[in-house]
């Protein structure tokens, strides 16, 4: 098998591992403590998110494998749920230690997965489609899995999914290609400045930090938003959940025919105007909540036009400070929304908490907009 090939199985089987558990995370973190817990993790898993990226771009010339970053990564991550097991329910007065370690993790894992995506894949919206397609068993199984785990066995149901996810990040571990890789030099305060420097990669890392902004906040937001709508049943919020992931597979197959038929600019643009018009919508009326997430599952899957872009625009000879310097846009995106949510939640209250996301997507799509001139 070659590496390539190795980087996508590796990728399914982390997205399946990781699957099991990352979507009811937040949920978790509300049930047992409130919205506000859960913000204050994932603001907090972003910022050590983004410390890892920079230590990484810093170690970068003594970087001998990229086997040194994902496998410490994974082995923290599954250390991450086995320690949730361990804590119980006293895991939710435990947040800021918790996000850290889940942070740390997640940076190392993502450092090493970026190096080997950049190196080894050329036509990266093809592999995105191919990773998207290989996962249409498991996006139509995961909901099931956790969504009768937690019918069953309720709370304690958390923690069997956390102990599964641990035990499949070790396998994943064992699938991920190494290499040895030439990140090129890295100066700090060239990384910072890069955006400036390239104007077309500035531009599209811009757009693509308000629409992680977007991501992460939904990542929370809209399963507590889905698990409150449906009156706190765990067998309604997996059937949703399963109805969302089947739109997602329709929708992969066909956004590279509607973005040759409308422009990728046009086609983010108007899904994210969609969206945050659902968004107000739902801040009015609960109502609409739904139409509100099937919005926020189709936006989705257009972020992978921006980031295919942005990809492409980064220099291989200075990829350490462009990898950097993408990620501290993307966590300054994710953790300017996670700040605003906490604070239309605590001042508004939790239904109105889409506008955010919903103000990143589009603030996103308008700037993808005006980059790519597609015409209208």
């Amino acid at each position: 098998m070659d590496r390539g090939s190795r980087l996508l199985w590796a990728s399914w089987t982390f997205s399946v591992a990781n699957g099991l558990s990352s979507p009811v995370l937040g949920l978790y973190l509300f049930t047992g403590g409130s919205m506000e817990v859960s913000v204050e993790f994932y603001i907090v898993g972003a910022a050590f998110i983004l410390a890892t990226y920079i230590a990484v771009g810093m170690s970068s010339g003594r970087l001998r494998s990229t086997a040194s970053l994902y496998r410490p990564g994974l082995a923290l991550l599954a250390a991450f749920y086995f320690t949730l097991l361990a804590l119980g329910p006293r895991a939710h007065s435990c947040v800021p230690p918790l996000a850290a370690l889940y942070g740390v993790a997640s940076g190392l894992y993502w450092s090493g997965w970026d190096i080997v995506y950049y190196e080894f894949i050329s036509d990266r919206l093809t592999f995105f489609n191919r990773l998207s397609y290989l996962g249409f068993a498991s996006s139509l199984a995961l909901p099931a899995i956790y969504g009768g785990v937690l019918a069953a066995l309720r709370s304690s149901g958390y923690y069997v999914l956390f102990a599964s996810s641990a035990v499949g990040l070790a396998v994943a571990s064992a699938l991920m290609p190494s290499l040895r890789p030439s990140l090129g030099s890295f100066s700090v305060l060239h990384m910072a400045s890069l955006p400036a420097r390239d104007r077309r990669y500035g531009g599209l890392v811009t757009a693509l930090s308000m629409l992680f902004g977007y991501g992460y906040s939904t990542s929370y937001v809209n399963p507590i938003l889905t698990y409150v709508y449906f009156g706190d049943s765990y067998s309604r919020f997996a059937e949703f959940n399963y109805a969302l992931n089947v739109l997602g597979v329709a929708v992969v197959r066909a956004r590279r025919w509607m973005a040759s038929r409308l422009g990728a600019g046009n086609l983010v643009l108007y899904s994210s105007a969609a969206l945050m018009a659902s968004a107000a919508a739902t801040a009015v009326t609960w109502r609409a909540a739904p139409a509100y997430l099937v919005a926020s599952s189709f936006m989705g899957q257009m972020v992978t036009f921006v980031d295919v872009e942005t990809w492409n625009s980064m220099r291989h000879d200075r990829f350490a400070e462009y990898m950097t310097n993408r990620h501290l846009m993307l966590n300054t995106g994710r953790v300017t929304a996670s700040l605003l949510v906490l604070a239309v939640v605590n001042f508004l209250g939790p239904f109105t908490s889409p506008l955010v996301p919903g103000a990143f997507a589009l603030a996103g799509g308008s700037y993808f907009k005006v980059i790519r001139r597609d015409k209208p």
